[in-house]
């Protein structure tokens, strides 16, 4: 195999043999190879070798896209593992890893993966067991959440409005509290100052969406409660009233003028 004037490697039909030469470090390592034409996105060949430790490689074929959850744990029998660690692969990308025990997701279209092992057992019986588990992951929740105002007087209210999906559960927090519907709407108590509306919802796999949505208090703001008639405003009513009962009284008062011309 030659390489073309770009430094890529050319190759012409027939057969083809690539080879790697890799030195480990102590707790072992994980190499990756793939081999893909120029302007085509799918791999004519993909693997994944580990060196130095023992290995185990497990080919992931993937036919339909989405998230996957990868979960493992350290079963501990006969003994738990000196070193354990799970890396997820597609030919030279590492898509996630797990050291001991854990989880992780990750994003895959279909095609060939490889879900490899490196292990190092520990005690005298040099054996050990894990667990794995490779599954499609749940839908994320998605939440919205508005407000019909974003200011009012103080004293008045708002109305909240949200829905969800691919949740289970949903619970607010800040301006008000406790679980509510997952879709729905409520009028808030009053307001005096600017104040923060929080709602969480929580889906399958612990998977949990937030929205917030913040009212702020103006002067001059309409609020749904209404709000106090200002003192100042009062007084100038007031006088205005009273002004106008004066020139009324004056007015009923005064006795037409007849001139004679």
């Amino acid at each position: 195999m030659g390489r073309t004037a770009s430094g890529r490697p050319g190759a012409a039909a027939g057969p083809l043999s690539l080879l790697v030469f890799a030195q480990p470090g102590a707790s072992g390592g994980l190499f990756g190879v793939d081999l893909t034409a120029s302007g085509n996105s799918n791999p004519a060949f993909a693997a994944t070798q580990g060196v130095g430790q023992l290995f185990s490689a497990q080919q992931l074929n993937i036919v339909a896209g989405g998230t996957y959850k990868v979960t493992v744990s350290d079963v501990g029998f006969p003994a738990a593992f000196q070193n354990l660690a799970v890396v997820v692969t597609r030919g030279a990308n590492q898509l996630g890893s797990i050291f001991v025990s854990g989880n992780f997701s990750f994003a895959a279209t279909p095609g060939n993966y490889f879900v490899n092992v490196i292990a190092e057992p520990a005690g005298s019986d040099e054996a050990g067991t894990y667990a794995l588990d490779v599954a499609s992951a749940p839908p994320a929740p998605v939440v919205s959440l508005s407000s019909d105002r974003s200011s009012v007087s103080s004293g008045g209210t708002v109305n909240l409005i949200w829905s969800s999906q691919n949740a289970t559960t949903c619970t607010a927090s800040g301006g008000w509290s406790g679980n509510q519907p997952l879709n729905g709407t409520k009028t808030t108590a009053a307001i005096t100052a600017t104040t923060t509306f929080t709602l969480t919802c929580k889906g399958a796999g612990d998977n949990t969406a937030t929205k917030s949505v913040q009212v702020t208090v103006s002067a001059g703001g309409g609020g749904g409660g209404g709000g106090a008639v200002q003192p100042d405003l009062l007084a100038l009513l007031l006088t205005l009233v009273l002004l106008r009962a004066v020139a009324v009284t004056r007015s009923s008062r005064e006795v037409p003028t007849v001139r004679d011309f």
